[in-house]
């Protein structure tokens, strides 16, 4: 199974960016938090997804989201 981390702004929620796709999601976990990082927020902590396609969700203050989606 494969695994993608998907960016969605937060001046556009609608829009996904792929970041990238990995077997591993502690993989994808980890530049998650990085990616929370460069956008100014340290403190974001995954939680679990609300869809049985989405592993983990990740909020940032600045309204972006990360998600950890499965793949099939």
């Amino acid at each position: 199974m494969s695994f993608r981390l998907v960016h969605h702004p937060g001046r556009a929620p609608l829009d996904r960016i792929c970041i990238a796709q990995h077997t591993d999601p502690a993989h994808l976990k980890c530049d998650g938090y990085d990616r929370a990082r460069s956008l100014g927020d340290a403190d974001a902590l995954w939680q679990p997804g609300n869809t049985p396609d989405i592993l983990l969700e990740l909020r940032c203050r600045t309204g972006d989201a990360l998600v950890i989606e499965r793949l099939a």
